[in-house]
């Protein structure tokens, strides 16, 4: 099946998913429809809300179900790549997701299915947000400190989680990967596009970038190491509440899920609102008061340079160079629009706005080196 269909479906294959999602037996499924969803950056997943009726002594029980379906591709094979293409459904099938520390949680998985393809379904729960879409500081404060509390309570006893699943050099793996392309900015300045994307201003900061990529690497790799989610942007995040009304963090997308340096974790976050004059400082003040919850007392600038390291590697090095890869490539200018949700005329304007926010703090992180 082509990740742009949509996928059969049939009473066999729904039945147990829809009793698990219920937690009680029903008759018959009744009719049901599947939609797409708008879904992470793979082209070769695929995310989908299934909803319908079942049937239990005669009274109509309505559900509905996230199905998200994980294929493989030859580049994503091992489990040492960044981008692992099973890490995901491993994270799920090894119970771990279901019982997080500090008010961070995951989708509940009702069933793993192994496809003929060897696709993988994953039928997970189906989150409702309790604040407005629109977040204010105020909400990004209390996220903040929620990925504060869950990365400090492996800071403070609990155990990292083992596996092949857990990522390790996650971001050494995604610089590697995306820095030989940087590496040549001096001649693809003739391409057009990269020269729009690219100003020229930002070439010597991003090969100066590219140079210090180790010794960052090999100071991130020198900090308090924790269980990080290493994708918690804004739209990967869900805040709700427990019964008893406590803050209740909700990550979607486990595809990076491992270890981490300590202050690593909030770099999506804060890049996810980076227009906000105060969401620097508002975020790193609550991440440390989370950590601070656990019992944390490390110093205060490991944080702030784990941050800065990794805005500036992840967003600055990593991100753009993937960008100005697909650029390149006429074939993958269709997936980018996609991804960003605007014409390739207007996004490669954008890359200079991201390049104004990150190399700045690759200065900060190599301040504090000293």
């Amino acid at each position: 099946m082509e990740a742009s269909q949509l996928p059969t479906l049939s009473v066999p294959i729904l039945t147990p998913v829809v009793q698990h999602a219920l937690g009680y037996p029903v008759d018959t499924i009744g009719d049901w429809e599947s939609r797409p969803l708008s879904g992470g950056w793979e082209s070769t997943t695929s995310i989908y809300l299934v909803s319908g009726n079942a049937i239990v002594q005669e009274a109509t029980a309505p559900w509905e179900l996230v199905l998200k379906i994980v294929r493989s591709t030859a580049d994503r094979m091992e489990p040492q790549h960044w981008n692992y293409w099973k890490r995901e459904p491993l994270a799920y099938q090894s119970g771990l997701l279901g019982n997080l520390p500090g008010g961070m949680a995951a989708p509940q998985v009702y069933e793993i299915m192994v496809q003929a393809d060897e696709s993988i379904w994953l039928w997970l729960e189906v989150i409702t947000e309790t604040v407005d879409a629109a977040w204010t500081l105020e909400t990004y404060g209390i996220v903040a400190q929620q990925l504060g509390r869950f990365n400090g309570a492996y800071l403070t006893g609990q155990p990292l989680p083992t596996g092949e699943w857990v990522s390790h050099d996650w971001l050494r793996s995604y610089v590697s990967e995306y820095a030989p392309v940087l590496e040549r900015l001096p001649e693809l300045q003739q391409h057009p596009l990269v020269a729009r994307a690219i100003p020229v201003q930002f070439v010597d900061p991003l090969l100066r970038l590219c140079a210090d990529r180790d010794l960052l690497l090999a100071a991130l790799d020198e900090l308090p190491q924790t269980f990080c989610h290493l994708d918690a942007w804004r739209w990967n995040l869900f805040l709700t509440a427990t019964p008893v009304g406590e803050p209740r963090l909700v990550a979607i997308d486990w595809a990076f899920v491992g270890v981490g340096g300590i202050g690593q974790e909030v770099a999506p976050l804060i890049f996810s609102d980076r227009r906000e004059p105060a969401i620097e400082d508002h975020v790193l003040r609550n991440y440390l008061a989370g950590l601070h919850m656990t019992g944390w007392r490390g110093e205060e600038q490991l944080v702030h340079f784990g941050y800065a390291a990794t805005m500036a590697l992840q967003y600055g090095l990593a991100l753009i160079g993937f960008c100005v890869e697909a650029l390149l490539d006429e074939g993958q200018h269709k997936f980018l629009e996609e991804g960003f949700g605007e014409p390739l005329e207007q996004l490669v304007l954008r890359y200079g706005s991201w390049l104004e926010f990150t190399l700045p703090r690759a200065q900060q992180a190599r301040q504090w080196l000293g």
